[in-house]
């Protein structure tokens, strides 16, 4: 996975291990399989890790990392979009392809609406947020500032036993979450790589 933006650029290895929409981990590494950080999302809470500076925080409310979903989803999301689906809460509008989701935004997608060859968010009757594949397969998720997320799937497995509980050595320092962030700038080019494991 790669981000580019103002926030920076940089490349990461993801593995998304998902046992349902509103249940899943994030791992991240770098090229050299050093930990980044992970995202432990849950129906109850949310639990940000950072593997590099030893520190995590909780939160019982919505909680949307920049460099991840373009600051437009919520982390619910995110899964469905790392997949190539459209997000689950989506109702359809009268027209083929239209969507409204939960906060009012209108979507339009092409080719089903399982598994989409794109789709756009829309905003005071401009693009917003689009996603779709380039020539070589790669997932690309684009916002209209001009920040940019691309990744290729290149692995996926059945999440056997569900997802472990996640637990955390002594030396991580609880913080608040609004002091906790991504850094997109962890390595080069040769690592926008993105694993699935899910049922």
């Amino acid at each position: 996975m790669r981000y580019d933006g103002d926030r920076g650029s940089g490349a990461l290895r993801l593995i998304l291990k998902l046992e349902s929409r509103h249940r899943y981990r994030i791992e991240t590494k770098d090229r050299f399989g050093r930990g980044l950080w992970r995202i432990e999302f849950g129906p109850e809470q949310t639990v940000l890790v950072d593997d590099r500076q030893n520190t995590y925080c909780e939160s019982h409310e919505g909680v949307r990392i920049p460099e991840i979903a373009l600051e437009s989803l919520p982390l619910e999301e995110l899964p469905a979009i790392l997949l190539g689906r459209l997000p689950g809460d989506l109702g359809p509008l009268s027209k083929p392809g239209w969507y409204r989701d939960s906060q009012g935004r209108r979507w339009t997608a092409s080719g089903g609406s399982s598994q989409p060859d794109s789709w756009t968010v829309w905003q005071a009757g401009e693009p917003w947020l689009w996603w779709g594949r380039d020539e070589q397969g790669e997932g690309v998720l684009s916002h209209r500032d001009g920040s940019q997320l691309r990744w290729r799937h290149v692995a996926g497995e059945p999440l056997v036993e569900g997802l472990v509980e996640l637990r955390l050595e002594p030396r991580y320092e609880q913080v608040a979450c609004d002091e906790w962030s991504v850094s997109a700038t962890s390595s080069g080019r040769d690592s926008g790589d993105s694993e699935e494991r899910q049922p």
